[in-house]
């Protein structure tokens, strides 16, 4: 095998996590009667109602015996999964059902199945930057340490991986396809979203710009989905992906995904593997740029990360608020990317993003530069339109284009970077692409009244490049190769909590935290690695402990 386990009660303890995860993982969860909840859970969530489940919204159910199964049954408008032995069901409600399903003795729990999505990150076009050595390893002190003698394994929970693209060596990434009855498999190895090709740049690339030497990776890749092509899933996915992170002896998983709501029964989930089973999860805080609360990051168990410019202040995107733990890099943040679309004139082709849930069929047509305003999308008529996003929301730029018998649409943003990967749309009836906002001004000056065509790539669909990006989303992944550096050189002699403390206490002050401590916009700083390690070697793992149980944020040392 190539890589030894340094850890070897995870392969025993690997069907003690079945029998609790499958309880635990799907313990759903925060009864229907909310006056019971967590003060975390009231903040994040909403009451369940008829209405909501009329309109077919999807749940999980915990019951006990025939009885209660056959009452969410007969609930169920469409049954997504059912776990026999878990007592567990998944399923999309009928709102006639809710007053049964609140009475029943025999449903224990009840709760939403959420949304989740990729934290989008914009970005630019890059050329190859081979030989160049980034800052941000620099910045997190992985340029002065290698990498130690214990094999760490990363699980990535995102979109999947372009495995074919050059930069990763396919002997040290391994993965788990999204498998379900309901719906064609999610595939580990291919990435249309290009998000997870992104996160797993950053810890493993061969090239100079990932946390890679000598053409090898540092540490060992298990890559699982979450999402779809449009970089969108549900929590029962990304509760099934950990799951399969776990079992594939996962130290460390990066999930840069989330959403506003989340259920107790993930809180449960993430909770079980990080005090039980001594793994580390490090989540995006999300790129709101406010203090929204983000799921999973504000789970107490789980590592959340805000960004950081080069200059070391929090950037501008960066959600902030009580749950940071630490910051790192996230701003122009060069990786591998994939570009599934183009915007195409003759040889000439510009990489491009679908927008998500637009149609996604080619169109040729003469390009027309209407910006957002409205008398200048009223007569396209039968043309592309070039539009700016800036205070208008994408479906109404998009409404504007078809009104005026637009054929499709390009669109770009007006602050630097390109469209965020989770621009959603709601059904457009044209074909929509987002271009990065040096494209869009090139095509602005240059193809204007050209004929140009929007759709996918040439070849195979994929182009594989490299992409600068910002957005927490690629900030989580360099607390990972932090965390995976430090523990490589220590194995188990040091638990997931050890390094957490380690981490923690040598993080670097950001460059306006004037000595304020640990606080709600960087926790307690930016990550290092470097003196992290030192840390460690001075206060040897075997001689002190520290409480599990963490609350995340300012709560890590105590």
């Amino acid at each position: 095998m190539f890589f030894d386990c340094a850890w070897p009660t995870r392969s025993t303890q690997k069907t003690k996590l079945k029998m609790r995860a499958s309880l635990l993982y799907l313990t759903l969860l925060l009864a229907i009667q909310l006056s019971n909840a967590s003060n975390l859970r009231q903040a994040a969530g909403r009451r369940l109602n008829p209405r909501e489940l009329e309109e077919g919204a999807t749940i999980f159910a915990l019951y006990r015996g025939q009885h209660g199964h056959k009452t969410a049954r007969q609930c169920a408008r469409t049954v997504i999964q059912d776990n026999d032995d878990d007592d567990i069901i998944i399923l999309k409600g009928n709102g006639y059902c809710m007053d049964q399903i609140q009475r029943d003795p025999d449903i224990i729990e009840a709760d939403f199945d959420y949304q989740i999505h990729i934290l989008g990150s914009g970005g630019f076009y890059a050329p190859n930057p081979e030989g160049i050595v980034p800052w941000e390893l620099s910045m997190i002190g992985a340029e002065d340490l290698d990498t130690g003698s214990h094999d760490i394994v990363i699980c990535i929970v995102d979109s999947g991986i372009a495995l074919d693209h050059p930069d990763f060596d396919e002997n040290v990434v391994s993965g788990d396809d999204s498998e379900t009855f309901y719906r064609d498999a999610w595939k580990w190895d291919e990435d249309r979203v290009g998000h997870g090709t992104a996160v797993a740049g950053i810890l493993a690339a061969i090239q100079g710009h990932g946390v890679a030497v000598n053409g090898t990776g540092r540490f060992r890749l298990h890559i699982t989905r979450s999402v779809d092509n449009d970089g969108v899933g549900y929590e029962h996915d990304m509760q099934n992906a950990i799951d399969k992170c776990v079992e594939a002896g996962a130290h460390i998983i990066n999930l840069s995904l989330g959403g506003p709501y989340m259920s107790s029964g993930s809180r449960i989930l993430l909770t079980e593997i990080v005090e039980e089973q001594g793994i580390l999860v490090i989540a995006a805080a999300g790129n709101d740029g406010s203090d929204l609360v983000i799921y999973p990051a504000s789970f107490p168990s789980v590592i959340s990360v805000s960004a950081v410019y080069e200059f070391g202040t929090r950037c501008e995107f960066s959600n902030y608020g009580a749950q940071v733990e630490f910051a790192a890099p996230g701003y122009e943040v060069t990786t591998t990317s994939v570009s599934s679309h183009s915007v195409r004139h003759d040889d000439v082709a510009f990489p491009a993003s679908n927008i998500n849930r637009a149609n996604d069929e080619s169109v040729t047509g003469e390009l027309k530069f209407c910006d957002s305003a409205d008398d200048e999308c009223k007569s396209v008529n039968g043309k592309i339109c070039l539009m700016v996003h800036d205070n208008i929301s994408l479906h109404d730029l998009i409404q504007k284009c078809e009104g005026g018998d637009g054929i499709g649409a390009i669109i770009f943003s007006s602050t630097a970077g390109r469209a965020h990967e989770n621009w959603v749309v709601n059904n457009a009836n044209i074909p929509a692409v987002a271009v990065s906002k040096t494209v869009g001004q090139t095509l602005v000056n240059d193809y204007v009244k050209q004929s140009v065509t929007i759709g996918d790539a040439e070849g195979d669909g994929i182009e594989y490049a490299h992409e600068t990006k910002s957005g927490t989303s690629l900030a989580a992944p360099y607390v990972a190769v932090a965390a995976a550096l430090v523990w490589s050189h220590f194995g188990d002699r040091c638990s997931n909590h050890q390094i957490r403390y380690a981490l923690a206490s040598t993080a670097r002050e950001a460059a306006d935290q004037h000595d304020e401590g640990c606080n709600d916009r960087y926790g307690y700083g930016i990550v290092n690695a470097k003196r992290a390690y030192e840390y460690l070697i001075d206060n040897d793992c075997s001689i002190w402990d520290v409480p599990q149980f963490s609350q995340g944020g300012c709560s890590t040392v105590v």
